[in-house]
């Protein structure tokens, strides 16, 4: 008891503060109180009340950070929407020969169709979508790892 006596007059301020498990705490430091504490301060002989500071919720996050966290964000929507526009076109073509084959079917008999089905001469550009759609989703894992790598810096 003296002990605290002697600090509280050598000091300007102490903090008495009471955590979730009922202890109490001194200190001179405001800023190591914990948020949401039973705090007094202790001047003198006089004890107040002071309100606890809220915590920092959100962390302070740099606008280079913040701009390179919407950029990425951009950037993986916009790959997204390519790859989506280009697997509902290549579904469209599929669509499309099968109803030409089926046509060719009704039209011409069997052997017509088999040469559809066959697809002589119109395999290069199924081809060609493969390496495109290949293409896009590897774009979109490289830009889905850098974003989380930003966010992990500190964007939300």
């Amino acid at each position: 008891m003296y002990l605290l006596l002697a600090v509280v007059l050598s000091q300007s301020a102490v903090y008495e503060w009471v955590d979730g498990k009922g202890g109490t705490h001194y200190t001179n430091d405001a800023s190591s109180i914990p948020a949401g504490a039973k705090v007094r301060t202790v001047e003198g002989t006089e004890l107040t009340v002071v309100p606890a500071a809220k915590p920092d919720v959100a962390p302070r996050v740099a606008p280079a950070t913040v701009n390179r966290c919407e950029e990425g964000k951009k950037q993986v929507a916009a790959l997204e929407k390519q790859l989506a526009d280009l697997v509902k076109q290549r579904q469209q073509r599929r669509d499309e020969e099968a109803s030409r084959c089926q046509q060719a079917l009704n039209a011409q008999g069997q052997g017509a169709y088999a040469r559809c089905v066959a697809g002589v001469g119109g395999r290069a550009p199924e081809e060609e979508g493969d390496a495109a759609e290949a293409n896009l989703r590897r774009q979109l894992e490289e830009a889905k790892e850098s974003l989380r790598r930003t966010q992990v810096s500190g964007c939300r």
